[in-house]
């Protein structure tokens, strides 16, 4: 009952719109797009309680083991706080687009003969495009770019447009980069905040709590390998849960402005798909395999420490055969010299009496 409220509501919307067609979707196609975001909704908010649900969680839990869990859990959180950040920096790369470009938007609106109470409503009405310019700014800044249809490119080394539209929220968009180096960091971004996160998901409680200073005690060994392993499962899930939750992304943010030029507006989904997952791959890379390199370095100097002590304790402990047959001898002589002297000695006569006849 609820879907056919909403479809009948979005018909209702949809038939009151007097614009082009090449602008709204035909209405079999509102139809289906309305009935898909309504079940995804209703999704949402009925399976978190229903109990059949919590029936299969609970039966997945008693034939999982907790480390598993743990494992799948930290692969989640870490691909959505990898992408958390990666909309950050869209928003705040967006914020930069308009500061920097303000004087072209407000030339934009002159041209336009708005006054300003229209130029407020429309910058208002822009907020509406905001996610797509966040993804699209991600993809500009990691390399892919975006497209205005036929009519404009932007990447980090063009910015070229012919005849782009009057459009307000055009005038934002961003020009290339003349500097190498900063090229060459806004490349790394992605790669370096993977690598961040996939270090801190490895050293805090919250994430695995490897130490690798644990290494060195025995008893503590098989945690720390367990942790490593866990968390390079962990972060292969995140790898893929990134691309692919980026792709949908991507796809979602692409759209149209009209025909023949216009027809598409936005991004290559599998450039920029490359362009974030592929870094961030290697991001999650790099962090294990610093873990792994500081906890082999941590073990390797203390077994070699304790070979030191050990070798250091059994030197002053072993004694030397030759210095023992020194010692005899010397000992030997002391104690003939010794007898020698008793022979040579005077007999005392300070005790002996003499009888009177």
């Amino acid at each position: 009952m609820g879907l056919v409220v909403w479809l009948a509501i979005n018909a209702v919307f949809a038939s009151s719109v007097q614009v082009s067609l090449s602008l709204v979707d035909e209405q079999w196609m509102i139809s289906l797009k309305s009935a898909a975001t309504f079940t995804v909704a209703y999704l949402g908010a009925a399976l978190p309680q229903s109990s059949r649900v919590k029936a299969a969680i609970a039966w997945m839990r008693e034939q999982v083991s907790e480390q598993v869990v743990r494992c799948l859990k930290s692969g989640v959180i870490l691909a959505f706080a990898i992408l958390a950040i990666n909309l950050l920096i869209g928003l705040i790369t967006v914020i930069t687009w308009t500061v920097r470009n303000h004087a072209a938007m407000v030339s934009l609106f002159e041209l336009s003969g708005m006054e300003n109470g229209s130029r407020i409503l429309t910058t208002l009405a822009m907020l509406i495009w905001l996610p797509n310019l966040m993804l699209w700014a991600i993809s500009w800044l990691f390399g892919a770019g975006f497209s205005i249809g036929e009519l404009a490119n932007f990447t980090l080394w063009m910015g070229q447009s012919n005849g782009l539209p009057a459009v307000p929220a055009f005038g934002i968009l961003p020009e290339p980069i003349a500097d190498n180096l900063w090229r060459t960091v806004m490349l790394e971004i992605p790669l370096g905040i993977a690598c961040i996160a996939g270090l801190l998901m490895i050293i805090l409680p919250q994430g695995f709590a490897c130490r690798p200073l644990n290494i060195r005690d025995a008893s503590k060994r098989g945690s720390v390998l367990a942790s490593l392993i866990y968390a390079a499962g962990s972060f292969c899930l995140s790898a893929m849960l990134t691309s692919l939750i980026a792709t949908l992304l991507f796809a979602i943010s692409n759209g149209s402005l009209g025909q023949h030029r216009l027809a598409h507006v936005g991004v290559d989904v599998m450039a920029s798909t490359r362009a974030v997952g592929h870094p961030m791959a290697w991001g999650l890379a790099v962090a294990w395999l610093i873990a792994v390199v500081g906890t082999t370095l941590v073990f390797s100097i203390g077994w070699i420490i304790e070979r030191v002590k050990a070798s250091r304790t059994t030197s002053h402990r072993t004694v030397d055969p030759r210095q023992t047959r020194s010692d005899v001898n010397v000992q030997q002589s002391q104690e003939s010299k010794e007898e020698q002297d008793d022979k040579h000695e005077p007999a005392d006569t300070s005790s002996t009496g003499f009888r009177l006849s």
